[in-house]
């Protein structure tokens, strides 16, 4: 087993605990259009696929184990999991179900604490080395059923563009969450928040004010 096929059966155990199916010609029959919805994507800071001074055989065990991890946080915050790519996890509230606009800004918010704390733990445990980005983004966005013959319930749009380009962005300014300014001002009465360097819009001339999720607030 080679680290390709390492990455590719983790992203497939982890989707099997969780029973994620990321595209199925099973998809309930839900109308495409637009909805309010918080898109939230993460991924794993530090990871080298190319390290071969880790067999593939543990690398597999470490990838899952992250991403269940990742997953239940999500999950049982009543996140939809959508894709899966490499070594990161995408997933969005307010579609198919429609919810209250503040309400899943502050269920991401919700996860993306829990998911930070379960990880440093399971890291601390076994001394591994792994850090984790996420990125929060809330808007409107088409969201429905796409695709012909791998059809696919997903989300597409600002939010989707926008918490992809604040996870990378938190590199650069040594965040762990970085929030969008809609997201800070569902949730800034519910947890702490500090505001950061703007990020450039990617292909674009305009700035998106960031703002990095710190923890629950007091009282």
């Amino acid at each position: 087993m080679d680290f390709p096929d390492a990455v590719r059966k983790a992203i497939k155990s982890a989707a099997e605990a969780f029973q994620v199916s990321p595209a199925s010609d099973n998809l309930p029959d839900v109308s495409t259009g637009p909805r309010f919805i918080t898109h939230y994507v993460t991924a794993i800071d530090g990871f080298d696929p190319n390290d071969e001074t880790t067999s593939p055989e543990d690398l597999l065990k470490t990838l899952t184990d992250e991403m269940q991890l990742m997953m239940r946080a999500i999950t049982e915050e009543r996140g939809n999991i959508g894709m899966m790519l490499g070594d990161s996890i995408e997933a969005y509230w307010g579609a198919p179900e429609e919810m209250e606009k503040s309400e899943g800004a502050r269920l991401a918010c919700r996860a993306a604490l829990r998911q930070l704390e379960a990880v440093e733990s399971h890291n601390s445990i076994y001394k591994l080395k792994y850090g984790f980005r996420m990125g929060i983004a809330s808007g409107e966005a088409a969201a429905g059923i796409f695709g012909d013959r791998r059809r696919q319930y997903m989300a597409v749009g600002l939010p989707v563009n926008l918490s992809r380009e604040l996870m990378v962005a938190c590199k650069d300014r040594d965040a762990r969450i970085l929030v969008n300014e809609t997201t800070y001002e569902l949730c800034k009465d519910s947890f702490l928040f500090e505001e950061r360097q703007p990020i450039k819009r990617r292909e674009q001339e305009t700035l998106a004010k960031a703002f990095e999720l710190k923890g629950l607030a007091r009282g």
